[in-house]
């Protein structure tokens, strides 16, 4: 007589799930890249000459990198965490600072907070000739940075840290460092407007805004 057996199967998360997991954007943002092209379409409209392909190209990738870092790394307040902290009696508004510089040393986290803003300073000199100016990208790095950790005051586990906003802005010189040397090797060509406006120089912050609001409803309805 055959006895049947319950076998248990136990699925393993490796390593690469979750890198798989955290590349995978939320569903919310399809919305953001809709605004996204409406925008860059005014911006061209505005002058015919910017290399439309590369910059849309470009500028959903900025939207891509942003979107995973908000909702997948760094944390911002969403309307459903704000509404589970008002169900349970949790103040909106918890200051959680630190101010002691390299409290905890180079250590990992410090390092990952400078890979993760290493992107930003090589796509926004890509996509502006303005952000070609080292203070410019340096300024929207840093505010940026600023933004964020402002934003998880708002946040009830989250820490306002002074020691992630170096980080972050170190990461951001470190990614226009590399922008120079792809262009001094000739490896890409950078948008380069000789006179007038520079209309591409409003992308990098409409991609930031959108990040922001479309990652603060990212979790509305299950998105994730």
């Amino acid at each position: 007589m055959l006895i049947a057996a319950n076998v248990e199967t136990v699925t393993q998360y490796t390593f690469f799930d979750g890198i798989r997991d955290m590349l995978i954007i939320s569903p919310v943002f399809v919305i953001g890249f809709a605004v996204l092209a409406l925008f860059l379409a005014q911006i061209f409209n505005k002058d015919n000459k910017i290399p439309k392909i590369k910059t849309i190209a470009l500028s959903f990738l900025l939207l891509y990198y942003i979107g995973i870092m908000f909702t997948r790394v760094v944390g911002i307040p969403t309307l459903t965490d704000c509404m589970r902290m008002l169900d349970k009696g949790i103040p909106l508004f918890n200051p959680h600072i630190n101010l002691m510089l390299l409290d905890d040393g180079l250590g990992l986290t410090f390092i990952l907070n400078i890979m993760l803003f290493i992107p930003l300073g090589i796509l926004c000199p890509y996509i502006s000739n303005t952000f070609k100016k080292a203070a410019n990208t340096l300024l929207i790095g840093f505010c940026l940075s600023l933004a964020i950790e402002v934003s998880q005051l708002f946040t009830a586990y989250r820490v306002t840290d002074i020691n992630d906003l170096i980080a972050n802005t170190a990461g951001v010189m470190i990614g226009y460092l590399i922008f120079l040397i792809l262009t001094k090797l000739k490896l890409a060509k950078p948008y380069n407007k000789m006179s007038g406006i520079d209309y591409t120089k409003y992308i990098p912050l409409f991609v930031i805004i959108c990040g922001f609001v479309f990652g603060f409803s990212s979790n509305i309805g299950g998105f994730y």
